[in-house]
């Protein structure tokens, strides 16, 4: 199970041994497979997440000290794009 909330923290619960693994974020978004997770710190430094039976991985992905505020990923997965406040519109393959 994974939440973001208001207070800015994504929250990543393993079930059912109710682990948890709570990393700062401003925001969030899935994969449409479920499989992956992108989130982006206070620093805008994007992580992409995958979510494994046993474990959870991040990578940071280039994008620091853009001022993002919302991503989406591709239907096949392949790419991620970025909106940033100035209305500038990233590309990630």
């Amino acid at each position: 199970i994974v939440s973001g909330s208001q207070d800015r923290t994504i929250q990543i619960w393993r079930v059912p041994s109710n682990f948890l693994d709570h990393f700062q974020t401003e925001f969030t978004a899935f994969s449409p497979s479920g499989k992956l997770i992108l989130s982006c710190d206070s620093h805008h430094v994007m992580w992409l997440w995958g979510v494994g039976k046993d474990k959870v991985t991040g990578l940071p992905l280039e994008g620091e000290g853009m001022d993002l505020h919302s991503v989406v990923f591709s239907a096949d997965e392949s790419r991620i794009a970025g909106a940033s406040s100035d209305g500038t519109i990233y590309l990630w393959e």
